[in-house]
């Protein structure tokens, strides 16, 4: 499940241009998205905001907490 989410990270990363312009269009600092790259996913509470951005699902943000929320087996 890890890599799922370390893979959605790196798709969304390249979607939006990389750190400093996903940074740009969540209105949060490169920082925060590079602590985001470092622990290889979106932290639960920027899901929504970056649905928006990249007009993903959550669940293709986030599949492992998906999985939790709708009890899907692997």
């Amino acid at each position: 499940m890890k890599e799922q989410t370390e893979n959605a990270l790196y798709d969304i990363l390249t979607q939006c241009g990389g750190v400093i312009q996903t940074a740009k269009k969540l209105g949060i600092t490169r920082g925060a998205v590079d602590k985001w790259k470092n622990a290889g996913q979106v932290p639960i509470a920027r899901v929504r905001d970056v649905s928006n951005i990249t007009k993903r699902q959550p669940k293709d943000i986030r599949p492992d907490i998906w999985q939790i929320m709708t009890h899907e087996p692997d």
